[in-house]
């Protein structure tokens, strides 16, 4: 069971906690996450989250609606920690890639690869949370990279990034 869900939800707070994820999210998205997740239990990193996935969901329906649902491979001593997908559908593509362990940093990643060979035309990916640029290796993308700065990333070809804020 969510954690969240055992209480009454109290929309006023929601409302201004929305109101101020969309307000901030324009400066500093990397200095910005890193705070919220300092302070995570206040649920400002999953309301960020959440709303930066539906605004892209939005804006992509296609994608989500006739995409093609791709499981990746990790290989590496924590390829039991990682869960990674792909959604692709008329050259457009979004990965997600989850920790299933989140105490873990992205050191403890260092000798772990995500598996991207069916993507090998996309050498480059930007991280709709953090606006960072990720280089693929080979059909390879190495997780200590892409777990920098939160254990949850959703990546799009830098070739069809669009700007979130």
């Amino acid at each position: 069971m969510d954690p969240d869900n055992r209480r009454p939800v109290d929309y006023e707070i929601r409302r201004t906690l929305l109101s101020r994820i969309t307000s901030e999210a324009r400066y500093g998205k990397r200095e910005w996450l890193r705070a919220m997740r300092q302070n995570w239990q206040d649920g400002a990193i999953k309301m960020a989250l959440t709303n930066l996935l539906l605004r892209f969901r939005a804006d992509n329906r296609e994608l989500f609606d006739a995409g093609e649902y791709v499981l990746l491979n990790a290989r590496g001593a924590l390829r039991e920690k990682v869960c990674g997908y792909t959604r692709k559908h008329e050259g457009r593509s979004l990965m997600i890639i989850v920790s299933t362990d989140a105490r873990l940093n992205s050191t403890s990643f260092q000798q772990t690869r995500l598996e991207c060979s069916d993507e090998p035309h996309y050498t480059e990916w930007r991280d709709l949370f953090t606006g960072r640029a990720l280089r693929g290796e080979q059909g390879k993308l190495h997780l200590h990279e892409i777990f920098e700065d939160l254990p949850v990333a959703a990546l799009v070809p830098s070739e069809g990034a669009q700007e979130l804020v």
